[in-house]
C-alpha cells in the first residue's frame, strides 16, 4: 500500500509538470492601414512605397497566423464596423519591389497572415485600398511637371541636390544594415523557440519514461516493499532535481527571448526614425526644385510680356525661346549620354585590368621575372568634361 501511494504521488507530479502552450499564444496581432485613394496611381495601377507614410490606421486584429487573408476580411469588417468612412469594398495591397500592388482574388486564398509578418515582411501590418476610386482626385494627383523635371536635370551646379542625395544614400545604407540586423534577431528568436520546444519535448519524454520504469520496478519487486520505498524516494528526488534544472533552463531561454524582442523593438524604432528623416529630405528637395520652377516660370512670363509690348520683335523672341528650350533638351541628352558612356568605359577598363592581372599570374616564372624587371605600371587616366 505504501508503494502504491508513492507511485500515485509520482504520477500526479508528472501530470503537474506537463506543459502545453495556450491557444492565445498561437494568435498574432496585425495592424490594418488604409491607403488614401489620392496617392494611388490609376494609370500605372500601383503606388510608391513612400505612400505608406500617408496611410490611415484603423486598428489591429488578433487572429491566427495560418488564417488566409480572404478569411481575414470578416475580422477586418467586424473591427471597422463603426469606423467612419470605412470602404464597403476594399482590396488588399502588398509591397513587391519598389511599389505597392493589388492582390488578386485567387491570391487572397493562397496568402496567409504569416506572410505579412516578419521575417517575410518588414513589420506586422497590412494595407487595404478602396475598390472604387475617384477619377478627378486621381487625375489631380497624377499631373506632370515637365519644366520641373527639365530644370532638375539641367542644373548640375547646385550642390544642395548632390548633398541631399549623399545623405539619402547614407540613410538607405544604414536602413539596410538595420533591416539585416532585424532579420538576424528574428532568426535567433525562432532558434530559441525551437530549442525551447525541444527542451520541453525532451523533458516530457524523460518524465514519461521514468514513470514507466518506476511502475515496472514496483510491479516486479512487490515483495521488497521497503527497498522499493527507498528507491522510489531517491527516484523522486532525482525527478525533482531534474525538474528544477530544466525549469531554470527554461527561465534562461525566456530571458534571452525577451532580450531579443527588446533589441528588435529598438531596431524597428530606429528604422522608423530613418524613414521619417528620408521623407523629410525628399520633401525639402521637392520644395527646392519647386521654387526653382516658380522662378523660371516668372522669368518666362516676363519674357512673354515683353514680347507683347514689343510687337515688332515678337516673332524673333519666340524663336529664341524655342531655340533655348531645344538647346536645353539637347544639353540634357548629351549629359545623360556622356554619363552612360563613361560608365561603360569604366566597366571595360575594369574588365581589361582584371584580364591583364589574370594573364600575369599564369605566365611562366622566368617570363614573369624578366617582365617584372622591364615592365612599367599600367594606369588609366579618364577625364570626362561636360
Amino acid at each position: 500500500m505504501q508503494v502504491q501511494a508513492e507511485t500515485g504521488r509520482l504520477i500526479s507530479c508528472s501530470d503537474l509538470i506537463h506543459i502545453d502552450r495556450p491557444d492565445s499564444l498561437k494568435h498574432v496581432d496585425l495592424h490594418v492601414y488604409i491607403i488614401p485613394k489620392e496617392v494611388w496611381k490609376k494609370q500605372q495601377n500601383l503606388a510608391d512605397n513612400d505612400s505608406m507614410t500617408h496611410a490611415v490606421s484603423v486598428g489591429f486584429v488578433h487572429v491566427s497566423e495560418n488564417l488566409t487573408i480572404h478569411e481575414l476580411r470578416r475580422d477586418i469588417r467586424d473591427l471597422c464596423r463603426n469606423v467612419h468612412d470605412f470602404p464597403k469594398e476594399f482590396l488588399y495591397l502588398r509591397s513587391v519591389g519598389r511599389c505597392l500592388t493589388k492582390v488578386k482574388e485567387q491570391q487572397e486564398k493562397e496568402l496567409k497572415v504569416k506572410n505579412y509578418r516578419p521575417p517575410m515582411a518588414y513589420a506586422p501590418e497590412i494595407f487595404i485600398l478602396e475598390n472604387s476610386l475617384d477619377k478627378d482626385a486621381e487625375e489631380r494627383s497624377s499631373l506632370p511637371y515637365p519644366l520641373l523635371q527639365q530644370n532638375s536635370t539641367s542644373n548640375p551646379n547646385h550642390t544642395a541636390k548632390f548633398t541631399s542625395r549623399r545623405q539619402l544614400s547614407k540613410l538607405q545604407e544604414e536602413q539596410e544594415r538595420l533591416y539585416s540586423q532585424q532579420q538576424y534577431l528574428a532568426r535567433k528568436r525562432q532558434e530559441m523557440e525551437e530549442e525551447q520546444n525541444r527542451e520541453e519535448a525532451a523533458f516530457k519524454i524523460q518524465t514519461a519514461f521514468r514513470n514507466y520504469r518506476h511502475r515496472q520496478k514496483v510491479e516486479f519487486e512487490m515483495d521488497h516493499s521497503e527497498r522499493e520505498t527507498s528507491k522510489s524516494k531517491s527516484q523522486k528526488d532525482d525527478d525533482e532535481r531534474d525538474v528544477i534544472r530544466i525549469s531554470h533552463r527554461l527561465e534562461k531561454l525566456k530571458m534571452k527571448r525577451m532580450e531579443l524582442e527588446t533589441n528588435r523593438d529598438l531596431v524597428v524604432r530606429r528604422l522608423q526614425q530613418l524613414q521619417a528623416q528620408t521623407h523629410l529630405l525628399r520633401r525639402q528637395e521637392k520644395d527646392f526644385w519647386r521654387q526653382k520652377y516658380l522662378i523660371e516660370k516668372s522669368q518666362i512670363t516676363a519674357i512673354y510680356e515683353q514680347n507683347h509690348l514689343n510687337s515688332k520683335n515678337s516673332i524673333d523672341l519666340h524663336t529664341q525661346v524655342e531655340q533655348t528650350t531645344m538647346r536645353l533638351n539637347n544639353t540634357t541628352k548629351l549629359r545623360q549620354q556622356a554619363e552612360y558612356e563613361s560608365r561603360l568605359l569604366r566597366q571595360e577598363l575594369q574588365q581589361i585590368s582584371s584580364t591583364l592581372n589574370t594573364i600575369e599570374r599564369h605566365r611562366l616564372p622566368k617570363q614573369s621575372s624578366d617582365y617584372r624587371q622591364t615592365r612599367e605600371p599600367i594606369s588609366f587616366d579618364i577625364t570626362v568634361q561636360y
